[in-house]
């Protein structure tokens, strides 16, 4: 499935196995609009778009996440413009 991947693009899984996080978490961000993703055409699976510099936000916000935090600054919640945002993306 590795064709379905833009540059910059990661299945949730293997980015939140890259950032050592739970993917559970991942998928909150990206329902609350903090990482820009999009589902697969064929089975809805997420695909997030992180570059080495969203990767780095990303590491970042996971630093200042923690059990009873609901407020984090906006530099962490809000993501960087995506180069190019394909059809059906999320951001």
């Amino acid at each position: 499935m590795p064709a379905l991947l833009e540059p910059d693009e990661w299945w949730l899984g293997n980015l939140a196995q890259t950032l050592q996080m739970s993917p559970m978490k991942l998928r909150e961000w990206v329902v609350r609009g903090w990482v820009h993703a999009r589902k697969s055409p064929a089975q809805g699976l997420w695909i997030v778009w992180a570059d080495p510099e969203e990767r780095a936000r990303l590491g970042q916000l996971l630093t200042q996440s923690q059990r009873g935090a609901n407020a984090y600054p906006t530099f962490y919640t809000t993501p960087k413009p995506r180069p190019s945002t394909p059809a059906g993306a999320r951001s």
